[in-house]
Formats: C-alpha cells, sequence, structure tokens
C-alpha cells in the first residue's frame, strides 16, 4: 500500500508529538508500517506507553502536542485550574499537570489563588476568653466544640 504521506513528514509528525497510531490513520498505512519507516530513518521513537497515546489521541486528534501545551499553558496561566483545564479536553487534570511539567511551566501551589495568610495582632488584655477573640476576628464560633 501506499502512503500518502512521505517518512520525512511522517517524522515530522511524530516529532511534533503524534502517535505511530495518529500518523497511520493520516497517511492509510498500519502504525507497524509507520513504526518501521520511522526507525529505518533513523528518528528515536519513544517508549511505548498507553497514557501518552490516551492523551495524544483523545485531546489532540491529529493537531500536535506542542499546540496543545500551548492552549494548555495559556488556561493555565489565565488561571484556570488544572482540573478546570482537564474537564474542557476530556482528560484528568495529572495529564494536564505532566504536560505542563514537562512543557516547563512553573505550576501553583495547591489551593489555587484563592488562599492568603493574614496576620493579626490583638492586644491580649482585651481578650478573655477564645470565643472573644473569635468575636474580634468575625469568625463565627458557633460550631466550634
Amino acid at each position: 500500500m501506499t502512503s500518502t504521506l512521505t517518512t520525512r513528514e511522517m517524522a515530522e509528525l511524530y516529532k511534533a508529538g503524534n502517535t505511530t497510531k495518529i500518523i497511520s490513520q493520516q497517511c492509510g498505512l498500519s502504525s507497524q508500517a509507520v513504526h518501521y519507516r520511522l526507525k529505518k530513518s533513523g528518528v528515536s521513537l519513544r517508549r511505548r506507553g498507553r497514557r501518552t497515546a490516551k492523551f495524544v489521541s483523545r485531546v489532540t486528534a491529529g493537531v500536535t502536542l506542542d499546540q496543545s501545551s500551548a492552549k494548555f499553558e495559556k488556561d493555565y496561566k489565565s488561571g484556570m485550574s488544572l482540573r478546570a483545564i482537564g474537564k474542557k479536553y476530556g482528560v484528568s487534570y495529572e495529564s494536564i499537570r505532566n504536560n505542563l511539567n514537562n512543557s516547563g511551566v512553573p505550576l501553583r501551589d495547591k489551593g489555587g489563588k484563592g488562599f492568603k495568610t493574614v496576620q493579626v495582632t490583638i492586644p491580649v488584655k482585651n481578650i478573655k476568653t477564645v470565643t472573644a477573640m473569635l468575636d474580634i476576628l468575625g469568625v463565627n464560633h458557633s460550631k466550634i466544640s
């Protein structure tokens, strides 16, 4: 069977992050034939991994992994959580985290951007009980035992 892609084009797609399965679907060859041609042409082949293949085929569907990484990074830097990005693209947050880590994107601390530490100074002479301190801080202490 003849291919609609040259071996050089297959190599470019593979180096861009596509799997041999995706390339085989685009060129009309079996994934084994694509693998053989890439190996014969001297392309350094990645380790076979279920997670990577699943991730690439579900998220990119023929678009290069580099392009998806840019989308993930843009969404992440706009403030979206890893979980929200994963939901948007239909993959787990671990896949998004791994992709951003591999792309060199610095990740935020767990807990997002909504948590802040506040230092409060209260004169001790005005506080006689813990509930008085909670009242000063504006904390609802009715559920604290």
